[in-house]
């Protein structure tokens, strides 16, 4: 049968302290606030922010859809860019880059916003 210690609370705080100093040079370089991109807005004179538009792109690199309305997530506005086109060879995301006709690709919601809809322009 082997002999074996649990290690003890301080060496396993010891252990996550270090760890957390070797980490803490990556994080550096992050910005110190957040910015929301894709909100259009209005400062007023005394100092509020109003948005007056609103868009989300459901799939990375195609047509976006403009809400009244929407929910902020940890992982950023609702639906915005939930989904990605990817080729079924390499397993590489495209992007309008490489593609730029996945501009026409238009995205959209149904009447009770349950389902996203896409169709082809041009």
């Amino acid at each position: 049968m082997l002999d074996f210690e649990y290690p003890t609370a301080p060496a396993v705080l010891s252990v996550a302290f270090l760890a957390f100093l070797l980490i803490l040079p990556v994080f550096k370089g992050l910005p110190k606030s957040v910015k929301i991109p894709r909100l259009n807005y209005i400062t007023k004179n005394n100092d509020t922010t109003e948005i007056v538009s609103l868009m989300v792109y459901p799939i990375k690199s195609c047509r976006g859809i403009k809400l009244s309305k929407t929910t902020l997530r940890s992982q950023g506005l609702d639906l915005d860019r939930r989904w990605m086109l990817v080729d079924a060879a390499t397993k590489q995301f495209l992007t309008i880059r490489q593609i730029p006709e996945m501009t026409l690709i238009n995205t959209g919601l149904n009447d009770d916003g349950e389902f996203l809809l896409l169709s082809v322009s041009g």
